[in-house]
């Protein structure tokens, strides 16, 4: 049976799920999150919040057990949450593997509709660049 592609948007929905997370991370000074127990996801947050790793935000944090629920924000996820860069609009995935991604990027903000404070997500997440589990960005 061939396998079959998949495409995923980075969504306005997707991007306020990771918002959701990264407040978890500040509000508990950690940056590990159990899924289940440390945040409180929507049924449809809780079921698409895994594909926001296939834009680099976030991933496991613990690699070799990576059904523990716990996840991190990583160091791209970090720059995301505070403007320095832009993400892909979508990507194309194949037996959970990214086969190809878009050439159009958006900034945080511009999922939003202007309704972004910028100046607030660049104080308060101008952690320092460890993506490391337990630590801050």
């Amino acid at each position: 049976m061939a396998s079959r592609k998949h495409r995923h948007s980075l969504s306005g929905g997707l991007v306020r799920t990771f918002k959701k997370f990264v407040e978890t991370v500040r509000t508990k000074g950690v940056n590990e999150v159990h899924l289940q127990t440390e945040i409180d996801l929507t049924h449809n947050e809780y079921n698409n919040f895994q594909k926001l790793r296939y834009f680099g935000l976030v991933y496991y944090a613990d690699k070799e057990n990576r059904k523990s629920g716990k996840w991190i924000v990583t160091k791209l996820g970090g720059m995301f949450i505070r403007r320095e860069i832009a993400i892909v609009d979508w990507v194309m995935t194949e037996d959970n593997h990214i086969v190809e991604k878009s050439v159009s990027k958006r900034f945080i903000d511009e999922h939003f509709g202007g309704a972004y404070d910028i100046d607030y997500w660049q104080r308060e997440f101008g952690f320092t660049s460890s993506t490391q589990q337990g630590k801050l960005l």
